[in-house]
């Protein structure tokens, strides 16, 4: 299968996963809540610092971002002490999306201490993100 086959149809699962992730309402549920806040670089990722813990009341890391964004950023979850991904699975977050939720990783165990990582494909101008997250 070519890359860009591979690329359509992950744009497309994403696209699914969306639509049953945001279930029509812009409200996050479960588990421990609390807030994520910085700057994706112009070009490349960065890990933000604030360190986040699962619990045992939700399984899945969800966010909300508080504004909308111009182009699409990538977002996934990953260990707070090696910074190895959680899982395999990479959010695409499509411009526009200020308010929809967004699943970053499901079915989390317990106890796992984790940070998220924000990237832009390509170069672009550095994006402030930030809003709330469940855990």
């Amino acid at each position: 299968m070519k890359v860009n086959q591979q690329e359509q149809l992950l744009t497309e699962l994403d696209s699914v996963l969306e639509e049953i992730s945001d279930d029509n309402s812009a409200s996050l549920t479960g588990g421990a809540r609390s807030t994520f806040s910085g700057i994706i670089p112009a070009f490349g990722s960065r890990t933000f610092s604030k360190i986040y813990t699962t619990t045992s009341q939700f399984n899945d890391i969800s966010i909300r971002l508080n504004q909308n964004i111009n182009e699409f950023i990538k977002v996934k979850a990953v260990r707070a002490d090696n910074l190895r991904d959680i899982s395999s699975f990479v959010r695409s977050i499509p411009p526009n999306s200020a308010g929809k939720v967004i699943t970053v990783a499901a079915n989390v165990r317990d106890g796992v201490a984790f940070r998220l990582n924000f990237s832009i494909d390509g170069f672009n101008i550095a994006k402030n993100v930030s809003g709330p997250i469940t855990y």
